[in-house]
């Protein structure tokens, strides 16, 4: 089991970003200024959507990277874990079991507290104030424990139900074949720019994929091996692979 484990934490799944952080707004304004520096000869063409669209179908592609059988692992170590605090909530005593929920409440409110003599904030709106983490987690204890039966049934039927998705073991990699994969698309809808079948130190593609890395932040002077297994295992294979639906 401990080998097993230690597979499943060498590929943690893609967290999408958030439509409505700052780092979304960053992301998107840094691809909007690549385009417009890419494609000036073309004021018809609007970057900004064009901006998020890319970043789109970037994560489009990270979301169903997974190995099949590293997500059945965590699956039924999710069953397990189900199972201990169904059976280790049934033995807490019913007034320490009050006790629990009255001292959740005051560490919200000590972490409401400290967050208000430190902030900077002359007004503190709804959006800014801490969650009442430990009040929602111990509400959500009892109904757990009481009908954690009927999710099982569900955690059984997904992973029996489980696409095959794109399984690698390299994180980096694929995080960049996404990347080119966005990258060259935009360049294929705009069909201005000349599509390789290798890639060199040179050429408008190359210059393109550059600033794009950039901007994610993945310093990249050579894109040749990089481009060359996103040619074979992603280029036009999509169709090919067990894929979730998106």
């Amino acid at each position: 089991m401990g080998r097993a484990m230690s597979k499943i934490r060498k590929t943690k799944p893609y967290i999408e970003i958030d439509r409505d952080s700052y780092d979304y707004d960053r992301l998107i304004d840094g691809i909007d200024q690549v385009i417009q520096f890419h494609f000036t000869t073309y004021p018809e063409f609007d970057t900004r959507q064009s901006a998020i669209k890319l970043v789109d179908t970037y994560e489009e592609i990270m979301i169903v990277f997974w190995s099949k059988e590293e997500v059945q692992i965590v699956l039924d170590e999710l069953k397990r874990s189900l199972a201990i605090i169904a059976s280790a909530y049934e033995n807490i005593p019913t007034l320490v079991a009050e006790d629990l929920e009255m001292n959740a409440t005051v560490c919200d409110d000590l972490r409401y507290d400290k967050f208000l003599n430190t902030t900077n904030l002359n007004f503190v709106t709804a959006d800014v104030k801490p969650e009442r983490n430990a009040s929602i987690a111990v509400k959500a204890l009892k109904p757990l424990a009481t009908h954690y039966s009927g999710l099982v049934e569900a955690i059984e039927m997904t992973r029996r139900e489980l696409p095959t998705g794109i399984a690698t073991t390299n994180r980096q990699s694929f995080n960049q074949w996404a990347l080119v994969h966005a990258t060259v698309l935009l360049a294929r809808e705009h069909s201005t720019m000349n599509i390789p079948n290798s890639m060199d130190q040179s050429g408008p593609l190359y210059k393109l994929l550059k600033d794009v890395f950039d901007v994610f932040g993945i310093k990249k002077t050579s894109f040749k091996r990089t481009y060359e297994s996103w040619a074979k295992y992603i280029d036009g294979n999509l169709k090919n692979y067990d894929l979730a639906s998106i």
